[in-house]
Order: C-alpha cells, then structure tokens, then sequence
C-alpha cells in the first residue's frame, strides 16, 4: 500500500496540485482536500451489503472479472480504487496547500524559517498520530474506525474553516 500511496501522491503533486492551487488558491485547496478526506472515510464505512445492493448489475459483472479476494468484499474494492487514493491525493494536496499557505503569509525574510516549522509540526504528527491513534482505537470493532476517522477528519476541517477564511 505504501508503493500505491506514493505513486497517488507523485501523480497529485505533478498533475493535480498546481491547476487545482492556480484555480482555487490554496484556502479552498485546503477546505476541498478536507471534505474529500471525510468523504473518504465515510465511504470506506460502507458494508459490503450496502455496497453489493448499490452497485446491482455492475457488482455482479465485476465478480466475473476480479481476482476472488475483491470479488468477495465489495468495500475492499471500493477502499483500493476510491477511498485510499481520494484520501492519498488529499493528504498530499493538503502538504502542497499548507506549504503555499505558509509562503503567502510568513515575511519573505522568514520563508525558510516558517517551512522549517512547518516541516518539523509534520514529523511531529507523522510520528505522533499512529502511536494516538492506537490507544484512541484500541477495543473499538474494525468496522468503526473509519466513522471515528472521518469525525476526527471533520474536526480537522472545522478548524481549517475557521483558520482559513
């Protein structure tokens, strides 16, 4: 999966950011990439019975086709070609974002400074949110984890609605 996110992100960063930035600005790149990410997540809480029901006729033409472990779960289908990579291409935008952000404000004295900053607050969260994350999710069903994900994502664009005007 690592391999997939990296190859979602190169693809973001060469192709998507920069039209995306040049038409929106990086404020609603910021507010989109966010709302993606919920949407995301909500989706991947989809049950495969609920999935199964909704895609009808396609899922049944696509059973024919896919290897027997995605034939079997729909919501594993729908996480690897929809929900990990919306989620991917929005974290990398909301780097990309954050970044442009940061340059826009900080004094151009300061540029490397504030980007420094940035980059260390990221580490920080690279490291810190795993090792959170298991102990805010330990004992709760599988199944659960990714409503909890998109509420926390939510909370998250609230503060990115208020930050960023």
């Amino acid at each position: 999966l690592a391999s997939y996110k990296s190859l979602v992100g190169v693809f973001t960063s060469w192709q998507v950011a920069g039209a995306l930035s040049r038409r929106f600005g990086s404020s609603s790149l910021l507010k989109g990439a966010g709302l993606a990410t919920v949407v995301a997540y909500l989706l991947e809480a989809l049950p495969g019975p609920v999935l199964e029901h909704a895609g009808g006729r396609l899922w049944t033409a696509l059973r024919g086709v896919l290897p027997n472990k995605l034939a079997s779960d729909p919501s594993l289908l729908l996480f690897a070609l929809v929900c990990y990579p919306v989620s991917a291409a929005a974290m990398q935008i909301t780097f990309i974002a954050l970044k442009s952000r940061f340059t826009e404000v900080a004094p151009k004295e300061n540029t490397a400074s504030a980007l420094a900053a940035l980059d260390v607050l990221q580490s920080i969260v690279g490291v810190v949110a795993p090792l959170s994350s298991g102990f805010m999710f330990e004992g709760i069903p599988l199944t659960s984890v990714p409503l909890r994900y998109a509420g926390l994502e939510a909370i998250v664009l609230v503060i990115i609605l208020f930050a960023f005007p």
